[in-house]
């Protein structure tokens, strides 16, 4: 279960450019299924044997922890200076950071490649990540291009040694990923019980309700409880909800993760030595702050933690390390008006 916890956390034709409007719903590739998060400027597939790990704020999916294969999808907002000096500029800085930053790094190939269009460009290198007693080098597999304002980046990640049994699914995952207008959904469900100035981010179904601001951007058509701000590295909150496996508190369960978290999670540290305590909802809860490395960018996180009715709840909040602080007082509005049914 610890390790699912963390992943929440964490194709033989040639991709040409398909620009389509980002409806989730339509011409799903067969045996494929999408993980793609409102508001992406592209639609991401993968099998639909792998496990989705939208919940970790991130489009992005897992089929095999032990052998480390995952995906995931991102895009940044640029500057006209970053688009002007070209995307192999901007994957060349990106090897200089994780050259500085991941232990024995090795490049092992930048090329020009289709994705997305004539001026894509592929990104492979090898690092060694570390475990509990031993050392697992893993390959990764880039595609970086730049479509209108934004970086557009399809990461894969394997297990050097099982490299081999995935190149076709990852050829797959490639060349059915489309890039596609911004589709925002910003709703604004509302209950008789919803604070002034907020809206519903989490589905009916769940047995909690998620509040927040207004200007928050939500889509709860996929039922997953997350919410961002629209604006560069799109700080943002989810909650996820787990069985463990034996009787549990805050700390035992944080703590657990946190063994997952130092060895998988790249610059994961504590910001604070001492969690905060706070109440949510009337039940005692930790507020564990931290901070890890995604793609060369820092970025801070609040993991919330509470036990309620034998599950263990993480409200979560990530941003850059920069924008950080230019939401908080927005977090702690939602964690003052989360809710148990």
């Amino acid at each position: 279960m610890i390790k699912k916890v963390f992943a929440l956390i964490l194709c033989a034709l040639m991709l040409l450019p398909i620009f389509v409007a980002c409806n989730k719903k339509s011409d799903v590739p067969e045996g494929m299924k999408s993980v793609t998060l409102s508001g992406e400027p592209f639609i991401f597939y993968v099998p639909k044997e792998w496990t989705d790990n939208r919940d970790s704020g991130i489009s992005s999916a897992y089929y095999s922890i032990n052998k480390s294969v995952m995906a995931s999808a991102r895009y940044y907002p640029c500057d006209a200076d970053t688009v002007s000096a070209g995307i192999e500029a901007y994957v060349d800085k990106v090897s200089t950071q994780n050259s500085n930053t991941l232990k024995d790094y090795t490049l092992i190939e930048t090329k020009k490649h289709s994705f997305g269009g004539p001026n894509g460009q592929k990104y492979e290198y090898k690092y060694k990540h570390i475990g509990d007693a031993s050392e697992t080098e893993i390959t990764v597999i880039q595609y970086y291009t730049f479509y209108k304002n934004d970086v557009i980046i399809l990461s894969m990640y394997v297990g050097t040694e099982f490299k081999d049994e995935y190149v076709e699914v990852f050829d797959k995952i490639r060349s059915e990923f489309k890039l596609c207008e911004k589709n925002a959904v910003n709703d604004s469900v509302k209950d008789k019980n919803t604070p002034k100035g907020m809206k519903k981010a989490s589905d009916g179904d769940v047995q909690y309700v998620c509040y927040v601001p207004e200007s928050w951007v939500t889509d709860l058509s996929d039922k997953l409880t997350y919410a961002y701000v629209d604006e560069s590295g799109k700080p943002n909150i989810t909650v996820t909800c787990v069985a463990p496996t034996a009787d549990t508190t805050a700390e035992k369960y944080f703590t657990d993760c946190e063994v997952e978290y130092d060895k998988n999670i790249e610059g994961y540290a504590r910001l604070s030595e001492k969690p905060q305590e706070r109440k949510i909802a009337g039940r005692d809860a930790l507020s564990y702050k931290y901070k890890a490395v995604y793609g060369g960018t820092e970025y801070h996180i609040m993991q919330t933690v509470l036990v309620y009715n034998d599950l263990v709840y993480s409200i979560t909040y990530t941003a850059r390390a920069d924008a950080y602080d230019n939401y908080i007082y927005d977090v702690e509005h939602i964690l003052a008006n989360f809710k148990f049914r």
